[in-house]
């Protein structure tokens, strides 16, 4: 998403701490240490997100931040459509995938 052609440690480490906030403490209560599989889609964007803000802090990234950040969106708007229509109930998704 950045076009960074390197994978430097940080971007390793952004990924980590992205994933990692994705653990809700109701997850940790059930003896979770990463977040549900159901919701991959949200967390794979924020990931995403976060490694490609951490490429362009570092100058690694080629491509613009704005564009990362509306593909980014424009994923999670697809995850919470993609999960309204196999539920067929309000999404948790985003506040906004729906309005």
């Amino acid at each position: 998403m950045s076009g960074t052609t390197r994978v430097h440690d940080d971007l390793l480490w952004a990924a980590s701490e992205a994933l990692a906030a994705q653990v809700s403490q109701e997850n940790f209560d059930k003896g979770l240490i990463y977040p549900p599989f159901t919701n991959i889609r949200k967390i794979s964007a924020h990931i995403a997100a976060n490694v490609a803000s951490k490429a362009y802090e570092l100058g690694l990234a080629t491509r613009a931040l704005l564009s990362l950040t509306l593909l980014v969106a424009s994923l999670e708007s697809l995850s919470c459509a993609t999960a309204e229509t196999r539920r067929g109930t309000p999404s948790q998704c985003h506040p906004r995938c729906f309005n």
